[in-house]
């Protein structure tokens, strides 16, 4: 069976946006810490809470969660 080589550097990043009743925009970065081959799956679980955070059911995927997330470049100009 082949194996991936696993290097300090790899990893996959993935960012879910959510969008919860009030507006605002929930950003959550998932980071899993190794490769994968071609037609190689992985499947990530997470629960999702109601301020629109996730958190994986894999202790081995990090997770950064902005809250309130802005999209980069949308400033608002109060004159």
């Amino acid at each position: 069976m082949l194996k991936a080589e696993e290097t300090e550097e790899t990893y996959w990043e993935f960012r879910v946006y959510c969008t919860i009743p009030d507006g605002t925009i929930t950003e959550t970065k998932l980071s899993v810490r190794h490769p994968l081959l071609p037609s190689e799956l992985d499947i990530l679980k997470a629960k999702v809470y109601g301020n629109g955070a996730l958190e994986p059911g894999d202790h081995t995927v990090g997770v950064s969660v902005t809250v309130d997330w802005e999209p980069g470049m949308d400033h608002e100009v109060i004159l």
